[in-house]
């Protein structure tokens, strides 16, 4: 028997007897929404709510066209900086993942994303019923187009590993829930 029938003979024929595990995620105990909470909170960011948001806005806060349409503190805002010297970017989201503390930005019109990465400050629109448990989840509804992950702040780290937030986008990133519970 030379070298190559060796080793052919010595792999498994057939079906796997142990196929790959399926990927999961089980949700801790509590809502889809608390445990996006706490992913996020592990990832630096947090979450606020239209009142606190209202904090947000002013004469230096740029606002997506369309992340304001449901949103109350948001209703009738008009941009009055350029977006490249804006303090506070105000973006939708079409998803968000309670495995990562990700939420998904989408590209488009009404949708430049610009306002997720220029401002030192990004504030994502989550809507809690578009909250879903894990990224296979998210993947399977996410729309069609050009669609972003953001998970927490911007960040990078050298050589050395000291890890320094803002450096190519956002120092700070906030989520403000809306609408009724998942």
């Amino acid at each position: 028997m030379n070298a190559r029938e060796t080793i052919l003979n010595s792999c498994p024929l057939g079906e796997p007897t142990d196929p790959w595990p399926a990927p999961y995620f089980v949700l801790p105990p509590g809502s889809v929404v608390e445990a996006f909470k706490t992913s996020l909170n592990l990832l630096g960011a947090r979450t606020i709510d239209e009142n606190e948001l209202a904090g947000y806005i002013g004469p230096k806060t740029w606002v997506e066209p369309n992340a304001g349409l449901e949103v109350n503190a948001l209703n009738g805002f008009q941009n009055q900086v350029d977006l490249w010297d804006a303090e506070v970017g105000i973006a939708s989201t079409v998803l968000a993942i309670a495995q990562t503390g990700s939420v998904c930005v989408k590209s488009g019109q009404g949708n430049s994303r610009l306002a997720t990465l220029a401002p030192p400050i990004n504030i994502l629109i989550v809507h809690r019923n578009k909250i879903v448990p894990s990224l296979l989840e998210a993947l399977e509804l996410l729309p069609d187009g050009n669609v972003a992950f953001i998970t927490g702040a911007s960040r990078t780290a050298d050589i050395e590993g000291v890890l320094v937030p803002g450096i190519h986008g956002p120092k700070e990133v906030l989520v403000c829930l809306v609408g009724g519970e998942h």
